[in-house]
């Protein structure tokens, strides 16, 4: 809900100003439509709408690091997205995903990186049960 108030407060605030200041009607109107939809949302579309924020300013910054070569850091950005996150199949602008866009780039820190075999899981705990 604060995050939600972040966004809110300074849109109503502008829009005052707007109508202070005399701008056309038409903005003003949009600017407060927009208020009301960011109002009435649930905080379960504020938090979709923040993940899906959060994992599109991911992605761009994951591009970046890959252009950059910078291996370490793209690891611990990826280990910090919520296991929701598909990121590999992020694309950019052309199509490309992290690992063929590291490859054309031959960015070779990065590249061993993404196309290191993932992980696998961590067994499930294994319930003790009691003894006879």
């Amino acid at each position: 809900a604060a995050r939600a108030a972040d966004e809110e407060e300074p849109l109503a605030a502008t829009i005052s100003e707007a109508r202070r200041v005399g701008v056309d009607d038409t903005d003003v109107a949009k600017a407060a439509e927009r208020l009301e939809v960011l109002r009435a949302m649930t905080p379960a579309e504020r938090a979709a709408r923040l993940a899906q924020k959060s994992a599109s300013e991911a992605k761009r910054e994951a591009f970046v690091l890959v252009r950059k070569d910078r291996a370490d850091e793209l690891k611990e950005l990826l280990d910090g997205l919520d296991s929701d996150t598909d990121w590999r199949g992020w694309k950019d602008y052309s199509g490309r995903t992290l690992a063929a866009y590291a490859r054309q780039l031959r960015s070779s820190a990065v590249s061993a990186l993404l196309e290191a075999p993932a992980a696998p899981p961590p067994p499930p705990p294994v319930a003790e049960t009691p003894g006879p």
